[in-house]
């Protein structure tokens, strides 16, 4: 079943998140600056679309409690050079969770690039599941499922099994 979405703003996308009521965003690099005020400054895990000055493709996932000044901070690090990649657009998907279902929800997804072979994690931190209660667990990967769904419709199978070799990097400075 396909999703409707709708245009907010110029090429800024909103969907809802099947599994819950979470809104999630796809924008373009250049619609970040008026993307502020319609998003809002809030808990999100966000992915980052970007090349590398090889043009290698990678994706990169994190949280933050505030998603637009984190993404600017973002732009602020390849700007400088401290970041080895240029994100060219990026999904946020608007949370309200408790801090620890938040961090569930982004090693999860990390976690699940790494083991469709997607990935070298560059941090080095090992995927360590929480102790969470089976109700808990169920209704957390049932909000994975939803962004994974959400990750095929707009063509950005990062979570995925590998074909023709393609692989994307999780890249993260230490």
């Amino acid at each position: 079943m396909k999703r409707v979405f709708r245009i907010i703003e110029d090429s800024i996308r909103q969907f809802t998140v099947e599994g819950w009521n979470a809104q999630a965003y796809q924008l373009p690099r250049e619609a970040l600056i008026g993307a502020s005020t319609l998003i809002g400054d809030e808990q999100a895990i966000y992915f980052l679309f970007c090349r590398d000055e090889h043009q290698t493709e990678g994706v990169y996932i994190g949280l933050t409690d505030h998603v637009i000044t984190r993404l600017l901070k973002h732009c602020e690090s390849e700007t400088d050079g401290s970041e080895g990649f240029f994100w060219h657009s990026a999904l946020i998907v608007c949370l309200n969770e408790s801090p620890q279902d938040a961090q569930y929800l982004c090693r999860r997804l990390i976690h699940l690039l790494e083991k469709e072979g997607h990935c070298v994690n560059l941090a080095g931190q090992p995927y360590a599941p929480p102790r969470l209660t089976r109700p808990q667990r169920t209704l957390l990967d049932s909000r994975v499922e939803g962004i994974r769904q959400l990750l095929r419709e707009i063509h950005q199978p990062c979570l995925e099994p590998i074909r023709h070799g393609r692989v994307l990097y999780l890249r993260r400075r230490r």
